[in-house]
């Protein structure tokens, strides 16, 4: 089990931005995710996971650069 939170994050430097949900919005959230691992033999494992097992909603967009290509 792993647990992710975060606060209420600002996308300019004086914190002025008040709306989440847009554009460089950032909402806060608890996430929690679950992953199984079953060793078959020594050789052979299978595992299952799970992401956002609570199921929560929120917004994270931020214009990441994206790698060239050429």
């Amino acid at each position: 089990m792993a647990a992710r939170y975060s606060t209420r994050v600002y996308g300019t430097i004086d914190n002025s931005d008040i709306y989440t949900h847009t554009y460089q919005g950032f909402d806060p959230y608890f996430v929690v995710d679950a992953r199984v691992n079953l060793q078959i033999d020594a050789h052979w494992n299978a595992a299952l996971g799970i992401d956002n097992l609570n199921d929560r909603k929120y917004f994270l967009f931020h214009p990441f650069s994206r790698p060239c290509s050429n």
